[in-house]
């Protein structure tokens, strides 16, 4: 009897010593990396965790948008959404003896980021950029255009007898509207020196906006009567007048569909027109559905995606429109495809902020947006995307990660990465209880107990 006895003690306490429950892996952070990225690009993530039951760990990863185009153990890369925001990426951790943990990270989606400013200014309202990345602008105030290299460095100012209206760059040859001429004056954009005067006096009426086709030749002037092309001594290809236009402003020359994207601010769109004179759509249009830009609510201040005052439009190589809107004092970035991808700024003096901006170019070689801001005197600066959009991912929004089955209590430890953003854990369920040296006592105490009650 004793023997038994003796057995069902060793056994119970062999039992206790390896009796293992779930224990909670620990979290140390979650790593993004970048942790800001421009819409439709990815990001690494990495969870740096650690088992604390000699378990393997597993990650699963998930996100309300966006998908998940590779992922291994604890690193996934997760590819953003075309529309700009704050995301936020779930991580759990599952230890395989079944303790949970879990955490997030939140990855900022921006259309462009803050760079700089070029101050210095008095009231520049007009913008404009050559194939070399040098910048110009007009600041009709004080009648003169200054030019900067893609560093902000002066290279040289032109004095003109007429107030300077807007500009544009082909070939070496700058071209300014004269308003009060009804004209156009040419420069010699390496150093300024003047060249002519494009046109006769009173050619245009009230002339706004300026743009070329550098691959054609053809310079595009907005007045009074509408859109004009002529060549580059001034002879006229065309006239385009619109019925539905209300007052053509700024005007930027779309290379990628071979359009002219006009900023109408009385009808609050960008209208897209081919160089045969036909409207193809429009972006952001008063309330009109099925225009680019259109968000299903009239335009107002708090619309995050309708436009309400545009003045200023930039198109890149890859079918995105920059928009400067005045009212709204903001940048507003769509696609071609009638998607809406996010706005830049907000009213406000701080670097990155307007008050009334008037005017956009983009430096295609340094990824560069200029934003004419007269009011607060500077040009601002910004970082935008210089690469086309990737084709659209056979990624998943959720996803399961590899488990790491050879995991040890450091094992998963990874590094911080420069410029990531991270959070700690929220230990979800699980706790630790090893039979411990007191359950030991007790038993070894009753089995001395038995021992001694058969001895007496």
């Amino acid at each position: 009897m004793l023997k038994k006895i003796f057995i069902t003690c060793i056994a119970v306490l062999f039992a206790g010593i390896i009796e293992t429950h779930a224990s909670a892996p620990i979290i140390n952070g979650i790593y993004a990396d970048p942790s800001a990225i421009f819409p439709g690009r990815s990001t690494l993530l990495t969870v740096n965790a650690s088992s604390t039951d000699n378990g393997g760990l597993v990650f699963t990863y998930s996100a309300t948008t966006g998908s998940f185009i590779t992922w291994s153990g604890n690193h996934a890369r997760w590819l953003s959404p075309l529309v700009g925001g704050s995301y936020t990426i779930s991580v759990i951790v599952n230890s395989t003896l079944g303790g949970q943990s879990f955490t997030f990270v939140s990855v900022n989606v921006e259309p462009a980021f803050y760079k700089g400013m070029i101050t210095g200014l008095q009231s520049p309202v007009y913008v404009a950029v050559d194939e070399n990345g040098n910048l110009y602008v007009s600041q009709p105030q004080v009648y003169s255009v200054t030019s900067f290299d893609h560093n902000g460095h002066k290279r040289f100012g032109i004095t003109l007898s007429n107030k300077p209206g807007s500009i544009t760059v082909m070939h070496n040859v700058l071209y300014v509207v004269l308003k009060s001429e009804g004209d156009i004056a040419s420069y010699f954009s390496i150093d300024g020196n003047f060249l002519n005067n494009l046109c006769n006096n009173n050619r245009f009426n009230n002339p706004s906006g300026i743009t070329v086709d550098r691959a054609s030749y053809i310079i595009y002037v907005s007045d009074a009567n509408g859109i004009h092309s002529i060549d580059a001594g001034c002879n006229s290809i065309s006239n385009f007048t619109y019925p539905q236009m209300g007052m053509p402003v700024g005007m930027d020359f779309d290379s990628l569909l071979n359009n002219l994207a006009v900023a109408d601010p009385l009808k609050a769109s960008i209208v897209l027109i081919n160089t045969a004179g036909t409207t193809t759509t429009q972006v952001g249009q008063y309330g009109l559905q099925g225009n680019i830009g259109w968000s299903g609510f009239n335009p107002g201040f708090d619309n995050n995606s309708s436009l309400t005052r545009p003045v200023g439009v930039a198109g890149d190589d890859f079918g995105r429109y920059y928009v400067a809107d005045a009212y709204q004092n903001a940048v507003f970035v769509y696609t071609n495809q009638n998607q809406f991808v996010g706005a830049i700024g907000s009213y406000g003096t701080e670097p990155g902020a307007f008050k009334n901006p008037t005017s956009l170019a983009i430096d295609r070689i340094n990824g560069l947006l200029y934003v004419a801001d007269p009011f607060n005197s500077r040009v601002e600066v910004f970082n935008i995307d210089k690469k086309p959009l990737p084709p659209t991912p056979t990624g998943s929004p959720s996803i399961i990660g590899k488990p790491l089955t050879t995991v040890t209590s450091n094992a998963v430890a990874t590094s911080k990465s420069a410029g990531c953003s991270c959070n700690t854990s929220d230990k979800m369920s699980g706790s630790a209880s090893i039979m411990d040296g007191y359950t030991v006592l007790i038993i070894l105490g009753l089995f001395m107990l038995l021992i001694r009650r058969r001895h007496a």
